[in-house]
């Protein structure tokens, strides 16, 4: 979708089209073009779900299914219920606390955008990032690091390869198939965040899709 499509309008038309595989992680997306227009979409037992305009009126996901959220957020007092506000690690606290401050703390700038992140904050939040789809400027901040990074998009060379940004580099580098692997190797079986087992070879698998073979 982020090689073919200019819109989000494009995207819902065209992920009516594909299957999503989600053998490891239950996943759903959230997708806004340069416009604004924002739309979320989840699987619900196989069937896409698609929330947009006034189906869509907390611009918000988490780890949890949307309409989860909604019904949890409207027991919250200024929403319908008298359960206090407070920040946890649970999905739907998250979503609670980041739909909350998005009502209640102005948009000034992209400062602003950290500032609501971290509301939603916790201990396995590795990194926070800011995408300004009118500017196309990406921000981001790592876990323990001080200064925010930018990455502006025009940037970004033009080439018929896969490029990857290392933490603390400067400059975008070819993703070569080694180092696909040992990222792939670090996220799955090295780290402490993902809890799924995968064979080595299925991770050799993933680590050579994006090349077809070994390079």
């Amino acid at each position: 979708m982020l090689d073919t499509c200019e819109t989000t309008a494009e995207v819902i038309a065209k992920s009516k089209e594909v299957r999503i595989s989600q053998e490891t992680s239950k996943l759903h997306y959230f997708i806004c073009d340069a416009s604004g227009d924002t739309c979320h979409i989840e699987y619900i037992l196989g069937e896409g779900i698609y929330h947009r305009n006034s189906s869509f009126p907390y611009p918000v996901i988490t780890n949890d299914m949307y309409s989860t959220c909604v019904d949890y957020l409207n027991i919250h007092a200024g929403y319908g219920g008298s359960k206090e506000i407070r920040q946890t690690d649970m999905s739907i606290d998250r979503f609670v606390v980041t739909a909350d401050a998005i009502k209640k703390i102005p948009l000034q700038d992209r400062q602003y955008c950290f500032r609501i992140l971290q509301r939603s904050t916790y201990a396995n939040t590795q990194c926070s990032i800011v995408f300004d789809t009118k500017e196309a400027v990406v921000l981001y901040k790592a876990k323990g690091a001080s200064p925010i990074e930018i990455i502006t998009m025009k940037d970004v060379p033009c080439v018929d390869y896969p490029l990857v940004l290392m933490p603390g580099k400067e400059t975008f580098t070819k993703l070569t198939f080694i180092k696909n692997l040992e990222l792939l190797q670090f996220f799955m079986v090295e780290s402490n965040y993902f809890k799924a087992k995968v064979a080595e070879k299925d991770i050799t698998g993933l680590a050579q899709y994006t090349y077809g073979k070994e390079r």
